[in-house]
């Protein structure tokens, strides 16, 4: 609906490359990793000029778009991820309006992983 667009098209431009975002996840795929995935954002949000494929997924002329790659979680708890290398399109609407989200800064080698502490956790599961 229009009423719901402005608060969308808001998060949409507030979205910048280097950000990180959560992504709801669909009811299919809950089994993986929970309620939701993490994302880091690597473009400014774009609307699709033509219904298009990308990275096997579809998407319709007219929806709002990131590109950006997914993290995989490696560790439960702590929850660790690991940034995946194949870029994809995150359709704006499905992911989580929270700004912000940021891992721990940590001095201990985690493994390589980054680490999402139990407060933006809980924001996240929270705001699904």
């Amino acid at each position: 609906s229009q009423a719901n667009r402005g608060p969308l098209l808001e998060f949409a431009q507030a979205l910048y490359p280097g950000m990180v975002a959560a992504v709801r996840a669909c009811a299919d795929d809950m089994y993986m990793e929970g309620s939701f995935w993490l994302v880091k954002v690597l473009s400014r949000s774009f609307v699709v000029e033509e219904d298009t494929v990308h990275a096997t997924d579809e998407f319709e002329k007219g929806w709002t778009v990131v590109e950006a790659q997914y993290y995989s979680l490696e560790q439960e708890s702590p929850r660790g991820y690991r940034l995946l290398r194949d870029k994809r399109y995150v359709l704006v609407n499905h992911m989580v309006r929270l700004m912000g989200i940021e891992f721990m800064r940590t001095k201990r080698a985690n493994n390589g992983l980054s680490i999402l502490d139990d407060k933006w956790d809980a924001a996240i599961r929270d705001s699904v």
